[in-house]
């Protein structure tokens, strides 16, 4: 055993002593000391790597609680439905697309898309969503969701994140839009994407099934013009195209004057109508065009100016021509009236030759009957025939004849003013009171009014010759 010291004053100690016999310190037995240095071993710190080591180890494991935890709810597809319900309540576009999955390449408008999806039937698609997104992450099968009319807008798809947590993409279906057109230097902009247009349709993939205002930009040979095509909703629920023809979208020129030069918005072209034929294309608003002719020598006559838009078919009106078309519209429209005034009064002289023919029946009853009232309604009560005949027949009261018509006849007529003058030939025979018959042959003229009820009457009867042959 090796020599002991005391801890305090260094004093060499005997083996059996207790106490330092110089200072009087307690001097420990060897056990304890032996049991002090082992402790004293056994409390060494731990080594750093061992305890970065568990540090890693137990960061893990919460990362692991943690991470499952929150794929666990982003996987959960309940709140971005209900995020996509509450982005189309609110037709917010913004917070509609950022709860999609957007294809690389689709174009789109974001508020319109949005906006036709917030409708009447809203709850109803939004239930069929819902129940989509549940199927697919069982099934892990694609499903296509329709609107209400028939238009399919969402593909829902399954997918793994990290492999393991299922969940399901919610991206919207696009479709190919076809640009049936045959337009030359023509720009076609839809969403914020160009696509040129040289003489020959053109199909755009990827476009969303929406409401389009496209802008066409256009340069013919005069000068460039913007102008704007709407495409309806509807059109993705068939065949997805629109059709921009040449036709609609060009100003034709027309007319006598074609070797007039024409002028485009105040400018000289240089170039004859004849020549030019057909501006296109022509979009939006259009212009100004007018022409210039020689009429006589070195004179030019200018046309009125003419605003052309899309479509338009255009024909130059020069004064002097203006005027020759005036005048034989005039003439035109008096042979027109001519010929109109000739069949209603044809009408007129046939209305009043019926009712000259019931008349006369009336008027043979009234005279062998001694009685007016048989002609008083086709009378006109302060014309001169009223009072005339009349008189006739209050003075023949009272004595014998017979009268026997045999032939009333409209041998012609005419209109002057209001009176429809009717032309007739009568036959008749005259029995008095002694049984002598007289042949009666008459030609007359009877002037007759229409009254305010579409009725005609009798003013005048005129006498202008007769033949009597006596039995």
């Amino acid at each position: 055993m090796g020599q002991k010291f005391c801890k305090k004053c260094g004093e060499e100690l005997s083996p059996e002593l207790v106490f330092c016999s110089t200072c009087g310190t307690p001097i420990p037995d060897s056990t304890s000391v032996q049991s002090t240095e082992y402790q004293t071993k056994q409390r060494k710190p731990m080594p750093l790597k061992a305890k970065v080591l568990l540090s890693i180890i137990a960061v893990l494991c919460v990362l692991s609680i943690g991470t499952h935890f929150i794929l666990s709810h982003v996987t959960d597809s309940t709140k971005q439905l209900k995020n996509i319900y509450n982005a189309i309540i609110d037709e917010n576009g913004k917070a509609l697309f950022a709860e999609l999955t957007i294809p690389e390449g689709v174009l789109y408008v974001e508020g319109s898309f949005t906006k036709n999806l917030n409708n009447d039937f809203l709850p109803e698609f939004y239930e069929e969503l819902s129940d989509a997104v549940e199927r697919v992450k069982k099934s892990e099968l694609t499903e296509i969701v329709l609107d209400n009319h028939g238009i399919e807008v969402f593909r829902i798809k399954h997918d793994k994140w990290l492999y393991f947590y299922p969940r399901a993409l919610i991206e919207p279906v696009s479709q190919s839009l076809v640009i049936d057109t045959d337009l030359n230097n023509t720009i076609l902009t839809i969403a914020g994407e160009e696509f040129p247009i040289d003489g020959k349709s053109i199909t755009i993939n990827k476009v969303l099934p929406d409401e389009y205002t496209v802008t066409l930009n256009g340069k013919n040979t005069f000068f460039e013009s913007e102008g704007t095509a709407k495409i309806d909703r509807d059109i993705f629920l068939e065949s997805a195209s629109i059709c921009l023809l040449s036709t609609s979208y060009s100003i034709e020129f027309e007319g006598e004057s074609v070797d007039s030069i024409l002028y485009v918005n105040g400018k000289t072209t240089d170039k004859s109508i004849q020549d030019i034929g057909t501006i296109e294309p022509i979009f939006g608003k259009g212009a100004m065009f007018h022409a210039v002719r020689t009429i006589e020598g070195d004179k030019t006559e200018e046309s009125e100016k003419v605003s052309g838009k899309p479509g338009d078919s255009i024909t130059f009106a020069f004064p002097s021509l203006i005027k020759a078309e005036q005048e034989a519209q005039a003439k035109e429209h008096a042979e027109i009236e001519q010929l109109e005034k000739a069949d209603e009064d044809k009408e007129l002289i046939r209305q009043a030759s019926e009712t000259y023919v019931i008349f006369r029946h009336a008027y043979e009853d009234a005279l062998n009957n001694r009685s007016f009232d048989y002609i008083t309604s086709y009378l006109q009560p302060s014309g001169k025939a009223y009072g005339e005949l009349k008189k006739f027949i209050a003075e023949a009261d009272g004595t014998y004849y017979l009268y026997e018509f045999m032939t009333n006849e409209v041998t012609g007529g005419k209109v002057e003013g209001n009176l429809i003058k009717l032309q007739v030939r009568e036959t008749f025979l005259f029995e008095n009171h002694l049984s002598q018959t007289t042949n009666y042959d008459r030609n007359k003229e009877y002037d007759l009014i229409e009254n305010s009820f579409g009725q005609f009457e009798i003013v005048e009867i005129h006498i202008k010759d007769t033949n009597r042959d006596k039995y």
